[in-house]
């Protein structure tokens, strides 16, 4: 296994300096009075990583390009002009059967008197005028968005907004592409500057259908009941964003090693895998949501939410909430059940009546209106004869036997995190209590990164209501999923859940 801390620190970033913005040449000699023009090549996200096993390049919407806005600065990082483009038409790559993979190049830009030396492509913009106005440094263009969500960055037409995708230039890391100048259009025709961009959202997909059945086994293999999807809802989502992707080098980590190593990035590959959001070193005020809206094989997008191993917990992680109807075995699907006490035992509505009438002397219409009235969640006693809680112990109720599994999303896999992907030496059995620096990145979402979760095992019932993120480090407690996850065209991330 390799040894991968060292890999994960280039991608993370202690917040101690900005990336730096190089700039370009300038074939000009005449400064600001001679004719300049560029040319650009604008590549859309659909490249794949280099650790991809297969393609994927989504839907022919997310590729959707309403409007291109180039933003130019000048040898001093500052904004110098500013240009709304249509670039010519957007052709395939030739290796898709589909041709979604798509680039373009613009006309010839008159840029004479500006001393242009990089540029910011915008593609479906939506930042204000302001932001881009000239004279603006980089880190104004690049000023977190907040109260913002992931709509706001899809536009009109299902069209997402995209932005220049930060690359690895030696031991820079390097957002703002250089531009040479040339003194005819032609020329520069024939040299235009390629710049990649990539969506400011992440993509969510649960690829279980809805009503899939599985058979729920306990750690004997033995099966205990019937788990029915019905549905899921993406929670703890970010609210704050930077419209560019914001990355830095981490103070401790030498870079000149990893970048030829070819187990993360493959051989010559650029590409990075990790940012630093608005609140990444800072407790986040995450928006949750208590509406089932998605159903199996439905996505749903939203802000990249990344942060330190300081706050690697489940109330700042984004989330999804699996909605299933549980069926305990000899049970009818969709009935209301009763798990009681310490040994989970299964009770039907009607033995479970019986059971209190039993244990009480509480008038036999009483506990009846009782367990009539009783919605999911703890039973309480309370109205009934308190001792209740201490002969049965814990009671909850399934209604209409729905229930809710929290799955916290996974980014790093352990074998990227330089751990044992499975068995002994994995990562829950080695977890103490603490993160180490290497484990940053093992829960998060980040921007033009598809993940996508299929239910693969289910071992216990879920809550029986939507169970809220605690303050404690996100491997506190048992997540019941394990991740196969693959980077395809869209940066897609396949994991698998075991609940």
């Amino acid at each position: 296994m390799k040894k991968l801390s060292f890999l994960m620190a280039a991608l993370l970033v202690a917040m101690t300096g900005c990336q730096k913005e190089p700039m370009g040449s300038v074939e000009n000699p005449e400064g600001n009075n001679a004719k300049a023009y560029v040319s650009l090549k604008i590549n859309l996200p659909s490249e794949a990583g280099t650790r991809a096993e297969s393609f994927d390049d989504g839907a022919d919407a997310e590729f959707n390009v309403n409007n291109v806005t180039l933003v130019f600065f000048n040898e001093s990082g500052k904004v110098v002009f500013t240009k709304d483009e249509t670039p010519a038409p957007w052709t395939g790559d030739g290796n898709k059967t589909n041709n979604i993979t798509t680039t373009a190049q613009t006309a010839a830009i008159d840029v004479s008197g500006h001393n242009v030396k990089s540029v910011l492509v915008l593609v479906n913009n939506v930042l204000e005028a302001s932001q881009i106005a000239n004279d603006n440094t980089y880190d104004q263009v690049n000023a977190a968005l907040t109260s913002i969500e992931a709509g706001d960055l899809t536009g009109s037409g299902n069209a997402f907004f995209m932005s220049n995708a930060p690359y690895i230039n030696g031991s820079e890391i390097v957002t703002l592409v250089d531009v040479t100048t040339f003194d005819t259009a032609a020329k520069a025709l024939e040299k235009p500057a390629t710049i990649k961009v990539e969506r400011a959202v992440a993509k969510i997909q649960m690829a279980t259908a809805t009503d899939t059945e599985i058979d729920v086994k306990n750690s004997e293999s033995t099966t205990i009941g019937k788990f029915t999807m019905k549905g899921w809802m993406l929670d703890n989502t970010n609210t704050t964003t930077y419209p560019v992707r914001k990355c830095a080098y981490n103070t401790w980590f030498d870079g000149a090693d990893w970048l030829n190593d070819g187990f993360y990035y493959g051989s010559g590959s650029q590409r990075i895998h990790f940012a630093v959001d608005p609140n990444y070193d800072a407790t986040a005020t995450l928006a949750t949501t208590t509406t089932f809206a998605n159903v199996g094989n439905e996505f749903a997008y939203c802000l990249e939410n990344t942060f330190t191993t300081d706050y690697q917990k489940e109330t700042n992680t984004t989330r999804v909430i699996i909605q299933a109807q549980y069926t305990p075995n000899t049970f009818t699907p969709g009935e209301t059940w009763f798990r009681v006490g310490s040994a989970q035992l299964a009770y039907t509505k009607a033995d479970f009546t019986q059971l209190l009438k039993d244990n009480s002397d509480v008038a036999d219409a009483t506990i009846e209106a009782a367990v009539d009235a009783y919605t999911a969640g703890e039973v309480d006693f309370s109205g009934l004869d308190a001792s209740l809680s201490t002969t049965l112990g814990q009671v909850l109720c399934y209604e209409d036997g729905l229930c809710y599994y929290e799955v916290l999303i996974r980014h790093f896999t352990d074998e990227e995190l330089g751990y044992t992907p499975s068995g002994v030496g994995s990562f829950n059995e080695e977890y103490t209590g603490t993160y180490s620096p290497q484990d940053i990145g093992r829960y998060s979402v980040v921007r033009n990164n598809w993940y996508k979760l299929t239910v693969n095992t289910v071992s216990q019932v879920g809550t029986p209501t939507v169970p809220v993120p605690e303050d404690v480090n996100d491997d506190v407690k048992k997540q019941y999923l394990s991740c196969k996850i693959d980077i395809l065209a869209w940066a897609v991330r396949n994991q698998e859940v075991d609940l």
